[in-house]
């Protein structure tokens, strides 16, 4: 075989093997979930997204955005590693992708001590492909109600239960030592009327 046949037959399997990746990397679709991920404010979560058929992520640049930061950027992964110089001061050191499930086309983002400033919208995007997928984020707080006995006459007793700070705000139900609702009671919320 001569070197001129033997070169010309090395670049078509290339060539055929680089088509044949970018075609595969066109059907695979980027999949976040629809429904929005709900956290407590303190909890670590994960933004599920990945790719599906799923292909490697590993040499692809993933980006992570927040609209309305500045800057945007709540995590980018190029070249192996975690660009710190134009992530958000306040992500610092509270994300990370699961770097060996990139090769499985896994390019979730971990969130960790999630704040009450992080509820909105993110978006991962992986450049090369020109893939971009959304997902809502929602953070609730909680707080311990305190139930009080503010009246005891000899007719009735009123209880008295409060509690601040609540997202999304409960509903209050009050149940007797059976798990029944009171025969006999009212119900006033102070903070509605």
């Amino acid at each position: 075989m001569n070197p001129f046949s033997l070169m010309t037959c090395i670049i078509t399997i290339l060539l055929f093997l680089v088509c044949s990746l970018v075609c595969v990397a066109e059907q695979s679709e980027l999949i976040c979930s629809h429904q929005p991920i709900v956290a407590l404010a303190g909890d670590d979560i994960i933004l599920p997204c990945y790719l599906d058929p799923p292909i490697s992520a590993s040499s692809e640049t993933v980006v992570w955005t927040r609209p309305g930061l500045d800057p945007k950027y709540i995590h980018v992964h190029q070249d192996g590693r975690l660009m710190h110089r134009i992530q958000n001061p306040s992500y610092f050191l509270r994300t990370r992708l699961f770097v060996d499930e990139l090769q499985n086309g896994n390019v979730s983002m971990k969130i960790f001590r999630v704040k009450i400033s992080d509820a909105g919208k993110y978006f991962c995007f992986l450049e090369p492909m020109l893939k971009k997928v959304s997902i809502q984020l929602t953070v609730g707080v909680v707080s311990t109600p305190i139930i009080e006995v503010v009246s005891n006459n000899s007719r009735s007793v009123v209880l008295q239960c409060e509690s601040k700070g609540w997202y999304p705000e409960p509903e209050v139900v009050w149940l007797d030592g059976e798990g029944k609702p009171p025969l006999c009671w009212t119900y006033r919320d102070s903070q509605r009327s």
